[in-house]
């Protein structure tokens, strides 16, 4: 026993009642014998005797000894480790847990024990940006929509309150008006109306229950004006403004509490000639104020925007220019750095795509069009790689649709509308318009088999509509850009 492993009380204790080591006492007794011969008395009967007798009270000795130590370290210690017990206690196993050989173990021992625990479940892996469920894994059945009223806003926006609520904003005919969508009762009661006109800008909830409301399009230009909605008043009040007015641009949550607003667009001189930007901003809640966040590698006007796992934020697609074509590039947002770097490249040209993450990490990014074509094939991009891979293809190409993550992993993607080159023939879900059609038409992602599969329609037409993922597990979708009279419908997907 070491002595940094020595309690010392229980040092003192072993100093009080130990006696010297039996080969210690063996030895003193032999020696004692030996000095008797060299003073001239034979090591004889008596001698051995001695001898003997000495022996016999070693072994007393040594047997009160170690009753007297269990008397006192066995009841009062054991199984009661004080503050100064260096000793670590055996780990408690629960069920399903295993305890890994130690190197002294030898090989026979291991395997019988690995025999004996076969049937025993393995300790969790940690999860990998690759899906590793079982391939004899299936999902249940799809769910179906049904109805959820009217709302007297068409919503462009919404946002899940910490109560349960979902906060609806209105478009461009209802303008600065908002709604509370309660899930409980299954309807729609108005709340408090914003200062200003926000149509193509963004909701964001804050960490603290607050939800920021951001730029977009006032009643004539482009504006730079936030308002804060708190769910505890139900009303709006004024915080810092953009530095620059933008609208169809991006804005993320990120892990600080901090909003991320990348992008958009704005008019010069207010001529109605639109420029389009790569400049970046970050509110911050403790102040109130947005702040420059730097620059991205280009400008982009409806990039796929989500943040990551890590903290890190991928910005992906988009347009550069307002005579297209859309981009295949992408890069990061760093927090910790306050840096864009580059990162693989989606394997086709996108803007409007709708980025979903995944519960392994990865990203899904679906829909989307370029230079007005949709496609059907969707992007996953890979954290740990930094790449983009082809998934689907999806049942059909839909852009300024909703894409939803659900409790089981699956992904919803629902509404937008369908490009011109999708025949409306093909599909009884779409609705014929003049230059494109609107979809009542849904579909749900299999991660692990990356594929897409068609379900039920809505029993709306949803383009630029919202979709949240409610507490017990539906989705509400609600309102969009839509053709009347869907502008301000609102469908549940029931699981």
């Amino acid at each position: 026993m070491s002595d940094r492993n020595v309690d010392p009380e229980l040092e003192g204790f072993f100093r009080r009642v130990t006696p010297p080591e039996p080969s210690t006492r063996l030895r003193n007794a032999v020696s004692a014998n030996r000095m008797q011969n060299h003073a001239g008395s034979g090591f004889g009967a008596s001698a051995d005797s001695r001898l003997g007798l000495s022996l016999a009270a070693l072994a007393a000795s040594v047997v009160l000894s170690a009753g007297l130590l269990f008397a006192f370290y066995g009841q009062t210690r054991i199984g009661n480790a004080g503050p100064n017990d260096s000793m670590s206690p055996s780990p408690v196993v629960s069920a399903g847990e295993s305890i890994s050989p130690s190197p002294a173990d030898s090989p026979t021992a291991t395997a019988e024990r690995s025999v004996e625990s076969s049937t025993e479940p393995s300790p969790t892996a940690v999860p990998s940006p690759t899906p590793t469920r079982d391939p004899a894994f299936t999902f249940g059945p799809a769910g179906k929509f049904m109805s959820a009223g009217i709302a007297s806003v068409d919503p462009t926006m919404a946002a899940l309150l910490p109560d349960g609520k979902v906060l609806l904003v209105g478009g461009d005919t209802t303008g600065n008006a908002s709604q509370l969508y309660d899930p409980a009762a299954g309807k729609f009661t108005p709340t408090g109306t914003a200062a200003e006109y926000h149509w193509r800008g963004t909701l964001t909830r804050l960490l603290d229950g607050r939800v920021l409301l951001v730029g977009g399009f006032g009643l004539d230009a482009p504006v730079a004006v936030a308002e804060i909605y708190d769910p505890a008043t139900g009303k709006y009040t004024s915080t810092g403004s953009l530095s620059t007015p933008r609208y169809d641009f991006s804005a993320t949550l990120l892990h600080d509490g901090r909003v991320l607003v990348v992008g958009g667009g704005d008019w010069v001189n207010g001529d109605g000639a639109e420029t389009y930007l790569n400049s970046a901003e970050i509110y911050d809640p403790a102040t109130g104020s947005f702040s420059s966040a730097g620059e991205m590698s280009s400008a982009r006007v409806h990039a796929a925007v989500v943040t990551l796992q890590d903290g890190r934020v991928l910005i992906a697609g988009g347009m550069s220019s307002q005579y297209y074509p859309s981009a295949a590039s992408a890069e990061i947002y760093d927090p910790r750095t306050s840096k864009f770097t580059a990162t693989g490249s989606m394997t086709k040209n996108r803007t409007h795509g709708v980025p979903t993450l995944l519960q392994d990490g990865r990203v899904l990014i679906t829909g989307g069009d370029d230079d007005m074509m949709g496609t059907q094939y969707a992007d996953l991009y890979d954290p740990a790689t930094g790449k983009f891979t082809q998934t689907g293809p999806e049942a059909i190409d839909r852009v300024d649709h909703t894409a939803t993550l659900l409790p089981d992993g699956r992904v919803l993607i629902a509404g937008g509308y369908a490009g011109p080159d999708f025949v409306a023939s093909r599909d009884p879900s779409i609705f014929a318009m003049t230059e494109s059609r609107y979809l009542s038409a849904a579909e749900l992602y299999d991660p692990i088999k990356g594929t897409f599969t068609r379900i039920g329609n809505m029993t709306a037409y949803h383009i630029d509509g919202t979709a949240t993922l409610l507490p017990n597990g539906r989705v509400l979708m609600a309102g969009g850009d839509s053709p009347a009279p869907y502008f301000n419908r609102a469908d549940l997907y029931l699981p």
